[in-house]
C-alpha cells in the first residue's frame, strides 16, 4: 500500500484517532431552526465516519446567539440552549459508533 502511514493510528495531544484521515470543517448547508444540524447533515457525517475518516471536524458552530445574534437568513448550528444538546449528542454518537472521533468547531461572539 502506497500511503500506509496514513492509515496508522493518529495522535493529536491526548486525542487518538483510528487513522490520520481528517475531514476539515465545511458547511454543507444542512442546518435548520432552532439552530440544529438537520437529519441530512447527521446522515452525511455518519457516511464519512463509515467510510473510514478518523477525525471529523463539524461545520461552524456558534457557542451562543444572544450576545451576537445571526443576521436573518443565516443558519448555523448553535449550542446555547438545552434542546440543542440532543442534536449534538446524536451527531457525536453516530461518529463514535463507526470508531471515528468528532471535534466541534466553536466560535464565541
Amino acid at each position: 500500500m502506497q500511503f500506509k502511514r496514513l492509515f496508522e493510528t493518529g495522535q493529536i495531544g491526548k486525542l487518538t484517532t483510528r487513522n490520520k484521515l481528517v475531514m476539515a470543517p465545511m458547511s454543507l448547508g444542512y442546518t435548520e431552526y432552532p439552530y440544529n444540524f438537520t437529519r441530512q447533515y447527521i446522515d452525511a457525517i455518519e457516511e464519512r465516519a463509515k467510510g473510514g475518516v478518523g477525525l471529523i471536524i463539524t461545520a461552524h458552530v456558534k457557542a451562543e446567539s444572544a450576545i451576537d445574534p445571526y443576521p436573518i437568513g443565516e443558519m448555523f448550528a448553535c449550542l446555547d440552549r438545552e434542546y440543542n444538546l440532543r442534536n449534538f449528542a446524536e451527531l457525536t454518537e453516530v461518529t463514535r459508533r463507526k470508531q471515528s472521533q468528532m471535534v466541534h468547531w466553536y466560535e464565541v461572539g
